[in-house]
């Protein structure tokens, strides 16, 4: 219900259009979850003592899987505060208001992207101002009109960092759209891991006090230890929903994040909390087959058209591809400002009535 209920709220109050992909994924993401539920066993334990969950810390499978799991998210988190850093998310977000958008994998060898970038933009800029440069001051509309189509074009220069007035100082940092697609499925996997992880040890806090208060013994070092997990990894989620919400689409990043978050946790219960030796053949093979079809669901919604649709029928074709997200700098292909100059209006009542200006 949480994914069904985002997706509904994305399209119907954010207005952000629901590819067939994401449909589709999100859907079988519910169906994997759903067999998940099916396959669980009623008999699996969820009371624990401290030293029931010590000994689950200290068995390899246990110490391995959860050990895989923080170092996974760690670097994970390495690789997104480089890549904010190199790339801001700020600079995406002026870019996408100033509106116009830039190809950066068109331009020529051996030069970096950002001279890539700024070379795009001053071909814009050039070629806009071609059309828009007029003259200062005129004598007759005639004049005016027969100036502007004999003048040369006016280059502007880009402004160096260093210029103190109102307009931008400089074009914005922004990732290739090959590399902020490739982010586009490591922030949510990456929150989705953490989130995983924080369901792991809240599970155990909670398996201990559930019997602490017959038992006596919640003194034991694993429950000051787990709760102090649970703190830090939960924060961790917090900062990591924000960064990634900023940046994608809702509809973009909740079902690959959902998906993930329930594949760990299943995960946790078979290796970590070895819920297996509850479950007998039918129950293992349930889980282990929601469990793919929702690692395949996540690879459905990345991708950018559904297969097989050129086979359909025109209409139905037409209609799927009319419901593909149009691209518009969240999460896709950098765009950049061609509006760095405001020109002249030309001298009142003047109108070419040849039509060639360009």
């Amino acid at each position: 219900t949480l994914l069904v209920f985002n997706l509904v709220f994305s399209r119907w109050l954010l207005k952000e259009s629901l590819a067939p992909s994401r449909v589709l994924g999100a859907f079988g993401i519910l169906v994997g979850t759903a067999l998940c539920i099916i396959g669980r066993s009623n008999d699996a334990r969820s009371k624990f003592t401290p030293e029931e969950m010590a000994d689950f810390f200290a068995s390899a499978r246990g110490l391995a899987y959860f050990v895989s799991l923080c170092v996974t998210v760690a670097a994970a988190a390495m690789v997104l505060a480089i890549f904010e850093c190199t790339y801001p998310v700020d600079h995406l977000l002026r870019a996408q208001r100033q509106g116009a958008r830039v190809n950066t994998a068109s331009s020529g060898r051996g030069r970096s992207w950002r001279e890539k970038t700024a070379a795009h933009a001053e071909q814009g800029i050039a070629h806009a101002e071609k059309g828009l440069a007029m003259v200062a001051t005129t004598t007759s509309c005639t004049d005016a009109l027969s100036d502007e189509r004999t003048a040369p074009p006016q280059v502007l220069k880009r402004p160096s960092p260093d210029a103190s007035d109102s307009r931008p100082s400089e074009l914005p940092v922004l990732a290739p759209a090959w590399l902020e697609r490739l982010m586009a499925f490591v922030y949510p996997f990456s929150l989705g891991l953490d989130e995983g992880i924080v369901q792991l040890v809240r599970f155990g806090v909670l398996g201990i006090l559930r019997q602490c208060g017959q038992e006596q013994n919640c003194d034991h070092w694993t429950f000051p230890f787990l709760i102090g997990m649970t703190a830090m990894f939960s924060l961790v989620a917090i900062v990591g929903q924000r960064m990634v919400y900023k940046r994608f689409e809702l509809s973009r990043a909740l079902p690959i994040e959902y998906g993930t978050v329930t594949s760990a946790g299943i995960c946790s219960g078979l290796v970590f909390y070895r819920e297996t030796d509850y479950m007998d053949g039918q129950s293992v093979a349930f889980t282990i087959t929601g469990l793919l079809f929702i690692l395949v669901s996540i690879g459905v919604t990345m991708l950018r058209q559904l297969p097989g649709v050129s086979l359909l029928p025109s209409q139905c074709a037409s209609y799927l591809g009319s419901l593909e997200p149009k691209p518009t700098g969240l999460g896709e292909a950098p765009c950049v400002s061609m509006a760095f100059h405001r020109p002249r209006k030309p001298a009142d009542n003047c109108h070419d009535t040849s039509g060639s200006l360009p």
